[in-house]
């Protein structure tokens, strides 16, 4: 049965991007007590990947000093794991230009498109070899948890990085546009920017995180996830220059979805990637690159060096 979540509208939505996000406690809301934060985003990732469809629009906006850009998208999901069908959408103007980037799964190809204005750069993931990978490198158990095998971009992707790369306090209740909501408050984990920090490792200093931050100076070290109370989708993402709880500051990166309809029909045609100058553009094969991507996010294979 189809489930229709407008959580807000798109006026609200496009308004709670240029203001600081408020949240209200509620004394109706009960504290969460139970298993810590990861174990929140881990269930939500996985509710991503079980869910028949997902359809939603949302908003990304980029802060940069005093000014931001503000991009538009749309997210349409189908089907269960490297079989899934996928088209994500995000499309940002600068001033008479536009920069836009897609992801398209139709169940073989994983399509990924990025367009400028100087250049467009179109690779493509075989999902074949890429399950065919992931059986071959992950045992029963771990197959059993996860459910399906998973697609390696969308939505759950997101989710499921996040979990890879962020060390999430317990939950707490909170009401945004009176939607029941869960926020989660993540810290960059350190052996993660450790990894990051091949180079650097000698300054490396883990009891410190602002200097964590100097050291990663294009990498957010704090993140704010809103997960719904009922769903656990993640309504709200926030990307933060430091831990959230060091300034309370604006982040520099927010994603925020709206008018999201869950296990409705999709028309599958939507899904299938036909681009008039394929032939003009030259295909890179990014099947390895994704491989050892989920690898690491989920634990399977030797990193390769």
């Amino acid at each position: 049965m189809a489930r229709s979540l407008p959580i807000v509208s798109a006026a609200v939505v496009a308004a709670s991007f240029l203001s600081p996000l408020v949240l209200r406690a509620d004394g109706q809301l009960a504290e969460h007590s139970g298993p810590g934060g990861n174990h929140f985003v881990q269930r939500a990732a996985k509710l991503m990947r079980q869910h028949a469809s997902v359809s939603a629009k949302f908003r990304q906006t980029i802060f940069l000093l005093d000014e931001h850009l503000l991009g538009n998208g749309s997210y349409l999901q189908q089907g269960y794991g490297t079989k899934a069908q996928l088209r994500f959408e995000l499309k940002f103007q600068l001033g008479d230009r536009f920069v836009s980037r897609q992801q398209i799964s139709d169940g073989q190809f994983l399509w990924l498109r990025h367009d400028t204005e100087a250049k467009t750069k179109l690779g493509r993931v075989n999902l074949q070899q890429l399950s065919q990978a992931f059986h071959q490198g992950t045992s029963q158990q771990a197959e059993r948890e996860l459910g399906v095998v998973p697609l390696p971009a969308g939505l759950a992707d997101v989710v499921q990085r996040l979990d890879s790369n962020f060390d999430f306090e317990s939950p707490r209740p909170a009401v945004l546009q009176e939607e029941k909501v869960w926020v989660l408050e993540g810290r960059l984990k350190l052996e993660r920017a450790a990894e990051l920090l091949t180079d650097e490792k000698e300054q490396f200093h883990e009891g410190d995180p602002r200097g964590l931050q100097s050291l990663l100076p294009h990498l957010p070290a704090g993140v704010v996830l809103l997960l719904g109370q009922e769903d656990l989708f993640p309504y709200r993402i926030e990307y933060h220059r430091e831990p959230p709880d060091l300034n309370g500051g604006r982040p520099i990166v927010v994603m925020q979805f709206f008018d999201v309809r869950l296990d409705g029909k999709i028309d599958p045609l939507v899904f299938s990637y036909q681009p008039n100058d394929v032939d003009k553009l030259e295909i890179t094969d990014r099947t390895q690159e994704y491989t050892q991507r989920m690898a690491k996010n989920f634990g399977f294979l030797k990193r390769q060096r």
